[in-house]
This record gives structure tokens, sequence and C-alpha cells, in this order.
């Protein structure tokens, strides 16, 4: 009869829209584990390059400061004073650079790990701590520095983005263009409904060959080594809060770094 005919019709449209809701929370879920496993495999790949940049990098020094050891001991012997002063050099040298290393290698290990105390604060406060915090590099290049007004509210862990504009500062002044002077703009706009920061400068730029790799964390690139892997641990941080960073850059054009910051009202 009807009300058979009714209810028959009316299980089959609800069994079919249970259908299209297991298939799609079936698909999120294929999507969400594809994008974790490609997520911990980039996290085992970087793992592995700090293991291979610390046995590999450690090996030198090491070899350095034993080699020199020895001929210390025999200057010592002799009595060489400019000997025994250049060796101590040398040696000195070795141990900075094994610092420096593991300096790196403890910042990779810490940089996904957030104090717990994330923060409502305004942007620009971040900002004028970051400032001040490279102020005598800043004032040494004489920098000119345009900050945007009306900054928006973040809910962040203050220290690690200070530590990420504090790094992206450092790095347009590493890269100034000598032929200028050197001008960085702080600020954000508004793009498909969220907020993008922004740090832009109008140095040297990176070439397109250094933007593949720009922020993996042992890229190396002789003088630029350092700055790489500062814009590569900035990028973690940015991840960890949820973000993305990316950079849009041209030779001898400047560069800009680009990155989200979830939770972000503009006042």
């Amino acid at each position: 009869d009807d009300r058979l005919l009714r209810r028959s019709i009316s299980y089959a449209i609800e069994r079919k829209k249970s259908e299209e809701a297991l298939l799609s929370a079936q698909n999120t879920l294929e999507k969400r584990v594809n994008e974790r496993t490609l997520e911990l495999k980039e996290r085992y790949d970087e793992i592995e390059q700090l293991l291979c940049a610390i046995s590999n990098d450690l090996i030198l020094p090491l070899v350095t400061i034993k080699g020199f050891l020895g001929y210390l001991k025999k200057d010592v012997a002799s009595g060489g004073r400019q000997r025994i002063e250049i060796d101590l050099g040398l040696i000195g040298d070795a141990v900075e650079r094994m610092e420096a290393l593991l300096i790196r290698a403890l910042d990779v290990s810490s940089v996904g790990k957030l104090s717990g105390r994330r923060e409502k604060v305004s942007y620009g406060e971040i900002v004028e701590e970051a400032l001040s915090l490279t102020a005598d590099k800043i004032n040494a290049f004489k920098a000119s520095i345009a900050i945007a007004s009306d900054l928006p509210m973040v809910n962040v862990d203050r220290a690690r983005i200070v530590d990420v504009l504090v790094s992206l500062i450092e790095n347009c002044i590493r890269h100034n263009c000598s032929s200028r002077p050197l001008k960085i703009e702080i600020g954000y706009q508004e793009k498909d409904g969220e907020i993008v920061f922004f740090v832009r400068d109008n140095g040297t730029g990176i070439d397109q060959k250094s933007q593949k790799d720009i922020f993996s964390l042992f890229y190396r690139n002789s003088a630029a080594e350092n700055s790489l892997a500062g814009l590569a641990l900035s990028r973690r941080i940015i991840e960890v809060h949820g973000g993305r960073m990316w950079i849009n850059s041209n030779e001898s054009e400047g560069c800009s770094v680009y990155f989200t910051l979830p939770e972000s009202i503009v006042v």
C-alpha cells in the first residue's frame, strides 16, 4: 500500500544518505592519513639528514682537533710560542664549528615543542620586540623599516614567533644589496579569507635554483648556509602553529617571505 511504499522510499533515501556520508568520511580519513603519512616521511627524512649531517660534519673538526693537539704537544715541548698560538687558534675554530652544529641540532630537536603558553597578543608587540633584538644590526646597515598600522591580534607562543621574525629580519640584512639602501617592510594582507603576514626586502633576492631547497634544514650554500637553516626552522615553527610559510623572490629584486597564523584577528 502507499504507506508501505512511503516507508520503503524513505528508508532507501536515508540509506543512500548514510552511504554517502560514510563514503565522504572514508575519503576524508584517507586524505588525512595520506597527509599524515607524507608529513611523517618528511620528518623522518629530516631526522636522517640531521644524523648524517652530525656524523659527517663532526668528523672533520674532530680530526682537526686531534691532529693539532699532537702538534701542540710538540710545540709546547720546543717552546715555539708563535706555533702554539696557531695551534690553539685552529683548535678553537674546530670547536666553534662543532658547537654551531650541535646548537643547530638542539634547535631542530626542540622546534616542534611549543612552550604550551599560547597567548592572545598584538602582532605589533611581537614585531617591536623582534626589532629591538635586531636593532644593532639594523642600525649598522642603516636599514629603513616600514611597519603596517593596525596589525592583527594573534594566538601564539610569543617567544617562538619573535624568533621567526628575528630570523627573517636578519635574513633581510644578510642579503642586502650594496648598490641601494636596505628597506624592510613588515605587514599583512587579507587573501582568500585568511590573514597572510609578510617580511619583505629590496635586497639581492634568492635565485630560482636555491628556492627549490630553501626550506631544507641542511641545505648548503656557502655564506648563506646559516640564513637558510634559519628559514627552515622558522617554517617549522609556523607549521607547529598550524600555519604555512612560503617565499616569493626574484634574484636582484628582493625577497618576500609570507606565512599564516590561524586564529589571527584583524582588530
